[in-house]
Formats: structure tokens, C-alpha cells, sequence
């Protein structure tokens, strides 16, 4: 069966901030409204172009469906739908892989796909005693797996990647080392701000701190999951406030209404894996990409891999073969910031703006999610 070819005409995203700072009065459909008013602008969604359909997700927010709360707070037509989705950190991507396979079916022509992530607001989750929480508690997420298989924080899940993939303490600092420098160097390129749109008065994401300081910081942090552990606060993510939206459309819509392309979408995979080491995740969610469009990691000129702790990229691309110069070259969360439910459609941004740059034919997006998940998709540069 033929299906409708798929195309990113323009992605952007938020500043982002660490949590409680810039933007921890805001809610969340407050940081999505100065990208749905970009789209308005540049491109004419919802004056003479409608959207048939909003994806947004969403991880740690405030429940029911931000995705239309947040299309309305920007002053979107009454008439256009949204749905929230939940894939834990991978929602962000999620939501773009939604609004590819709706496009890609015909069963929409012009999509906003994206996440959106305010951990300064996210509200605790009270859960009174049963089997599954023997005493009543107050905590920040549901469950992601049953207690017969395990359930482990991310923190401790990533100690189990780092054990079960043999990836030292000394690997994980020196990736941590990179993406400082590597987003250090980016963050002092103009061309930056191409992915950037303003929210209220903030233009830029946080400061970094210098590869200078921060190595010497990276060197002597303490482990924080387990006593004889390799993973710290600093080679993992800095948890962050932040959103991302995408533009997505059908070759005839781009036709109808003059739409640009700057990407085509050529797949998406989904794969679960142990819910004890959910790093892993991107491993065979890229294989069965690679497998079904027939490439090979060496085809793929650029990578962006979530950088929720050294650990799992490192694991995810030695497993892979990714050379190292075509992975997360403009640094990645480690140093930047994780906004959970946002952080994949970011990584979607980057991408666009860094295949545009460097002419790069094809690449990759992927991430591993908790509860044992992993989310892959593939592009090509127009």
C-alpha cells in the first residue's frame, strides 16, 4: 500500500531552564503558547492553514489533556483537537511519531506534534496503601512496572546499565566532560537560536558553566544511588523546564498551501525492553529502524541520543557501533537540561538544525524511556 509522504517543515523549542528557575512560575501550557504563536505567524497555522490535529506530551504535568488546554491558552481555533501523550521521557517523540503515522495513513494532512515539560509544577502524587504501596506516600511518578519484575528509580537503573555494559565511572565522566564542552561551544554559536523561540523575556537557555569548572565538579561528585556506584549527579541530566513543537505535514498539504519541507520523516520504531534497564532501550529500537528501511549505522551521518545519564548513551553506542563524532555533537542533556516529556521532540529540533547546517543526508532520533522503552526515527535532509 502506498502511503502519503511525511514532512517537518520547522521545529522549535522553548529556552531551557533548570527547575524552579527561570520559568518556575509558569505552567506548562504558558511555555508551549510562544511556539504555537510562531507557527501562527511564520507559517500561517490556524489563519489559512488549520491543524487537523495537536499531539503533546507530557510526563510529571498536572493531568487531563494539556495538549488541548495548551492549543486554547495560545488562542487556537475552538475547532482544533489535541491529545496528550504519556511515554514517560519519551513523550515528546511519541508525539511526533503520532503525528508522522496519522499524516503518513491520510488521516490528517497538517499536524503540530511536540511536548512539554514544567517539573517546577508538577504536582506530587498521593497514593493511598494497597499491594502495590504498602503505606501511604506522597511521590513525584506512577509506577512503571509490577513489583514481581521491578521497578527501580532511573538513578539506580542506570547503575544496573552501567553494570550489565561494564561502562566505568571514568567513561561516564568523560562523556559528561563532552557534552559540557561540546554545549558550551554551542551555546556561544548564534545559530543557536534558530531552534529558540522567547518565552516572556527569556531568549537563551541557562548558563553553562565552563568545560573548565565544570570537569574539576564532574570529577568529585559523589555517587548518589548506590554506596560503590559510577553514577552522580553530574554524569547524569539536569532536571529542566522546557517545550518543543513541530510542524508536520503531507506532501499535499504542502502543495495546497505552500509549505516548505525541510525534513521527510522515513520511519519510526517502538521497542520495550527489562524494565530494570530501560538506557537500553534505543539498541533495538535502532536496529529494527535501520533493518526495515535496509542501513546501516555507518549510513546515518548524525545521532541524538536523550542524555539522561552517561551511562545508558554510552551502553546504547557501544552496543550500536555509533561513531563518536556523529553522536550528540552539539552536547546534548547532561549539560542542557531534561525536560522529560519535551526532551524527545528537542532532540527533533536539534536535529533539523543541525542537518541543515553540516548538508547531512540522514539521521537519527532516539531515546530510552522508564518502565523499559525505547523510541527511534529516522529523517532525511530536503
Amino acid at each position: 500500500m502506498m502511503t502519503e509522504p511525511v514532512y517537518i517543515i520547522d521545529a522549535k523549542r522553548s529556552p531551557i531552564h533548570h527547575v524552579n528557575g527561570r520559568f518556575s512560575k509558569l505552567e506548562p501550557e504558558q511555555l508551549t503558547t510562544p511556539l504555537y504563536k510562531h507557527f501562527q505567524l511564520h507559517h500561517g497555522i490556524n489563519d489559512r492553514i488549520p491543524a487537523d490535529e495537536v499531539f503533546m506530551g507530557n510526563a510529571v504535568g498536572p493531568g487531563g489533556n494539556l495538549a488541548r488546554l495548551s492549543l486554547l491558552e495560545a488562542g487556537y481555533d475552538r475547532s482544533v483537537p489535541g491529545v496528550t501523550v504519556d511515554r514517560q521521557c519519551g513523550s515528546g517523540l511519541e508525539a511526533v511519531h503520532q503525528g508522522f503515522r496519522h499524516l503518513q495513513a491520510g488521516a490528517a494532512e497538517t499536524v503540530l506534534a511536540g511536548g512539554v515539560e514544567s517539573i517546577s509544577r508538577a504536582p506530587q502524587r498521593s497514593f493511598f496503601a494497597s499491594e502495590a504501596y504498602p503505606v501511604s506516600s506522597t511521590q513525584e511518578r506512577a509506577r512503571f512496572s509490577p513489583k514481581f519484575i521491578g521497578d527501580p528509580d532511573m538513578g539506580e537503573a542506570a547503575e544496573t546499565v552501567a553494570k550489565a555494559y561494564s561502562i566505568s565511572r571514568a567513561d561516564q565522566d568523560a562523556f559528561a566532560e563532552r557534552s559540557y564542552r561540546l554545549s558550551w561551544e554551542e551555546a556561544a554559536k548564534t545559530d543557536i537560536s534558530r531552534e529558540i523561540i522567547p518565552v516572556s523575556t527569556v531568549h537563551a537557555d541557562a548558563e553553562i558553566r565552563s568545560p573548565e569548572k565544570m570537569n574539576k565538579i564532574i570529577r568529585r561528585a559523589p555517587v548518589i544511588f548506590e554506596k560503590n556506584g559510577t553514577v552522580t549527579a553530574a554524569n547524569s541530566s539536569r532536571i529542566s523546564d522546557g517545550a518543543a513543537l513541530t510542524l508536520m505535514a503531507s506532501r499535499s498539504s504542502c502543495q495546497r498551501h505552500g509549505l516548505v519541507p525541510a525534513l521527510e520523516i522515513l520511519d519510526a520504531a517502538a521497542v520495550g525492553v527489562d524494565p530494570t534497564m530501560p538506557g537500553i532501550g534505543p539498541v533495538p529500537a535502532v536496529r529494527r529502524l535501520l533493518a526495515r528501511n535496509h542501513l546501516s549505522v555507518q549510513d546515518i551521518s548524525v545521532w541524538e541520543c536523550n542524555e539522561a545519564f552517561a551511562s545508558q548513551v554510552l551502553a546504547s553506542a557501544f552496543q550500536l557501533g555509533i561513531p563518536p563524532e556523529r553522536l550528540n555533537t552539539a552536547g546534548g542533556a547532561i549539560a542542557q537540561g531534561h525536560p522529560y516529556g519535551a526532551s524527545g521532540a528537542i532532540l527533533v529540533a536539534r536535529l533539523m538544525r543541525l542537518m541543515q547546517n553540516g548538508d547531512l543526508p540522514l539521521g537519527v532520533a532516539t531515546i530510552g524511556i522508564g518502565g523499559g522503552l525505547g523510541l527511534a526515527s529516522l529523517y532525511r535532509l530536503l
